[in-house]
């Protein structure tokens, strides 16, 4: 279900090192290894253990998720709050700004953090959490 969804919008595994220039659509698989409270500057989140997957857009895809995972500067979306806790295992990216739609699709299908990452768009968040089968499904070896 997950992985169908996925190919639908030709998501495919980045290397961290290689990420494309382009713009698009991003996944961050995440893990998580204690439950966390993620405070950011105007909510508050409960996070539980376990792997979770973030979905954001960029108009280059580089220098957005090299800037999440650099972890340095002023914290501007949830994701860098939460990223203080995580360990990333994995980057899937997509061509064409297609966020809306796949965690409007995600949010049908999976548990999710309500109100995270998602103030400007109709999904009810961006943070799902995957069950080490769906983790498997996406990122084989993982």
């Amino acid at each position: 279900m997950l992985r169908e969804l996925l190919q639908r919008y030709g998501f495919e595994r980045a290397e961290v090192e290689e990420l494309p220039e382009y713009g698009g659509t991003y996944l961050l698989v995440l893990r998580l290894e204690e439950d966390v409270r993620v405070r950011t500057r105007a909510r508050c989140f409960e996070v539980r253990r376990g792997t979770w997957m973030y979905v954001g857009r960029a108009p280059r895809i580089a220098s957005r998720v090299g800037r999440h995972l650099r972890g340095k500067g002023r914290k501007h979306w949830h994701i860098d709050y939460l990223l203080e806790h995580a360990e990333v295992l994995g980057v899937l990216v997509a061509r064409g700004m297609v966020e809306e739609e796949v965690a409007l699709a995600l949010a049908g299908q999976l548990e999710h953090v309500p109100g995270f990452g998602c103030s400007d768009t109709s999904a009810p968040s961006h943070l799902f959490y995957l069950k080490n089968s769906s983790l498997q499904s996406i990122l084989p070896g993982r």
